[in-house]
């Protein structure tokens, strides 16, 4: 389970912010629906959250219009990406333009009619806290840039701010209290297991083994199984051919929202993003069969354990069970 180097699915949204005396006529402009007179920001962010693209207008420019620059600018700097997920003021015709001459994927997420107050929208909230997170920047409260080309640097550099602080910030798994993430995850032999290449070649003499990356790795696998809210399972050979032999693939569920469940597969050529129910429900009942065939959690633990004993002991691994 996890993510792959490169988004393949991003989210689109825009803020309009008031600008400074220090911004010309030329480079501002009036937002009738939020009245701020100053500038827009459009944000297009992975599913962490994380800025892939900023593009800075005057605050008159519709949503529909400025979308065609941002997502051509998109297509050119990450042509991986194949869906967009964007409030309902991207749809109509930008839908079909976006995919007849940028093959992008628009899917529009819309606010429940009779909800009220603050609503929690799949996928659209990982926007939405970008550019809260954007905002914890004082100079980003106003903009006060003469070009637009500046204010788009500064956001940048915010957003670099944040990841840089990410990365060294150091986080744990199991701290206590409610996880909002539950995770379980079905691991094929090959996970434990070096394979080697070619045909056998006759013993060498070699020096003792020593503990080897594997190992280390077995033993971080024990320690993640070990949290309350992971479960790991290990397939055994025994099992045979088994859907998951075609790929690895991840679903995502929203237990807040029934019926928004991904499914991500993993492929060798390129990724790809399932959000119809029947496809949901299919790669699920793979899953619970993959679980109902593989070990449990308790013989998963004792299968690692003994795994990483021996490949330290002697550098290879025991039997299957």
């Amino acid at each position: 389970m996890g993510k792959g180097p490169r988004a393949v699915a991003t989210v689109i949204d825009s803020q309009s912010v008031k600008a400074a005396e220090t911004v010309g006529k030329a480079s501002r402009g009036y937002d009738a629906a939020k009245k701020i007179n100053g500038r827009k920001r459009y944000i297009v962010v992975d599913t962490r959250g994380l800025p892939l693209l900023v593009m800075v207008t005057p605050a008159d420019m519709t949503d529909r219009d400025a979308a065609k620059e941002v997502l051509f600018r998109l297509r050119l700097m990450h042509p991986e990406i194949t869906i967009v997920w964007a409030d309902s003021a991207y749809a109509g015709q930008l839908i079909t333009w976006a995919k007849q001459h940028l093959r992008l994927t628009i899917k529009t997420v819309s606010r429940p009619k009779d909800a009220t107050g603050i609503v929690v929208l799949p996928r659209r909230w990982v926007v939405e806290h970008t550019l809260a997170w954007l905002m914890h920047a004082r100079r980003h409260a106003r903009d006060y840039e003469r070009l637009v080309q500046h204010s788009e640097a500064l956001i940048t550099w915010a957003a670099i701010t944040l990841m840089t602080r990410r990365i060294t910030q150091k986080k744990k798994l199991g701290d206590g209290g409610n996880h909002v993430l539950e995770a379980a995850a079905v691991l094929a032999p090959g996970v434990c297991r070096r394979t080697p290449r070619g045909p056998a070649a006759p013993p060498v003499p070699r020096p003792p083994p020593r503990p080897a990356f594997p190992t280390l790795g077995l033993e971080f696998l024990n320690r993640i199984a070990a949290q309350p809210h992971i479960t790991v399972h290990v397939l055994p050979h025994s099992a045979g051919a088994h859907p998951g032999v075609s790929g690895q693939f991840s679903i995502l569920d929203f237990p807040d929202a029934p019926g928004a469940g991904t499914v991500y597969l993993e492929r060798f050529t390129s990724d790809l993003y399932l959000e119809k129910r029947s496809e949901v429900r299919h790669f699920s009942a793979m899953f619970d069969h993959l679980q109902a065939q593989a070990l449990n959690p308790e013989r998963t633990h004792h299968f690692i354990t003994r795994a990483a004993e021996d490949l330290r002991a002697t550098g290879s691994l025991p039997g299957w069970p």
